[in-house]
Parts: C-alpha cells; structure tokens; sequence
C-alpha cells in the first residue's frame, strides 16, 4: 500500500499512488490528529514536571531514575491488568 503525505500551497495533500494526483486531506482527519498530539503534548508536560518535582523533592537522583519511573508508569498505563 502506498500513502505520502505532502503540504502544497499551504494545505496537507495526499496520494495514495505513487503517480496519481494529490489529493486534500480531509479536514476531519487533520482535527483529530491535532486533537491527539496536544493530548500527547500535555501528558508529556505532566511528565516533565512530575520529574522536576520528584528531582526537586530528592525523590530521585537523575534524570535516568525519573525516566525509568515514567517508562513504568506509561506500561502500566498500556497494560491496566497487569
């Protein structure tokens, strides 16, 4: 299967051909992608300031111990039953 995304003129295109024409991007899918990256955006910034908080407290002692608190946090999230 063959998909490219592509800005042109200031608007998202795509083709699903390799030679065939490009097409708008519908803005539905483009609000939904916008909507689901600022949901990554902002658990990413209560990440980040979980980390600092747990530096600050002397919680951890660096950056590694806070990634690896992180990284368990997010497996637990993805696996809720286990």
């Amino acid at each position: 299967m063959y998909y490219m995304e592509k800005v042109i003129n200031g608007i998202l295109m795509f083709k699903s051909f390799p030679d065939g024409p490009w097409k708008m991007v519908h803005p539905e899918k483009i609000t939904k992608r916008m909507l689901k990256a600022e949901a990554r955006e902002r658990q990413l910034m209560a990440d980040i300031e979980m980390a600092v908080e747990f530096l600050h407290e002397g919680t951890i002692d660096s950056a590694d111990q806070a990634l690896q608190i992180l990284d368990k946090k997010h497996r637990k999230e993805s696996n809720p039953g286990q």
